[in-house]
């Protein structure tokens, strides 16, 4: 399965493909933001990642509600072996 179909079906399992979606408590008992459902801890995580890797520039804010944002780092995270993080979805 390609990477773009791949994250499609990751979008629409977890938020029905709504970029600004908030679960106020996921079943971890976190709250979730976007598109992938992201747990801040993790999309800075993974933002921090990308920046020492030069992917980021250190001045630009990368936005948990952007969805250009979080295809981005999702896109990141699967390329580099992190897909198990959504478990459930995939």
């Amino acid at each position: 399965m390609s990477q773009n179909v791949e994250l499609e079906a990751l979008a629409d399992c977890e938020s029905n493909f709504n970029e600004k979606a908030v679960n106020a408590q996921d079943s971890d008992g976190f709250r979730k933001y976007g598109l992938f459902q992201y747990h801040v801890p993790t999309w800075e995580w993974f933002v921090s990642m990308m920046r020492k890797e030069g992917l980021i520039e250190e001045d630009r804010v990368m936005n948990i509600l952007s969805g250009a944002d979080q295809i981005t780092v999702t896109r990141w995270a699967f390329a580099n072996g992190y897909e198990s993080h959504w478990g459930i979805c995939l």
